[in-house]
């Protein structure tokens, strides 16, 4: 299960969840995760600007500048933009 959890970058617990489905629950379970409203969803065209603008910024900078220009506030949560960033632009 280990072996499993780390080549899906998946929990353990996740991997035994989905073993204990169906193949047809499992499959909409997942379909069902590209669905979901993120977080960071209502600033994506903001953030899409910046790294326009400056292509090289980290997540951790894109945050500090939304907290110095006051966009999003404390919304935004570097942990959370990088994985945005990855499956959002």
């Amino acid at each position: 299960m280990e072996r499993i959890a780390k080549k899906l970058e998946i929990s353990r617990n996740t991997v035994y969840k989905y073993l204990e489905m169906t193949f047809d629950e499992a499959s909409n379970s997942a379909n069902s995760l590209s669905n979901r409203k993120k977080k960071l969803d209502p600033y994506r065209d903001q953030i899409l600007s910046w790294l326009k603008e400056h292509p090289d910024f980290s997540s951790a900078q894109i945050e500090d500048k939304d907290h110095r220009d006051g966009s999003a506030g404390s919304s935004m949560i570097s942990s959370d933009m990088g994985e945005y960033l990855l499956y959002r632009s």
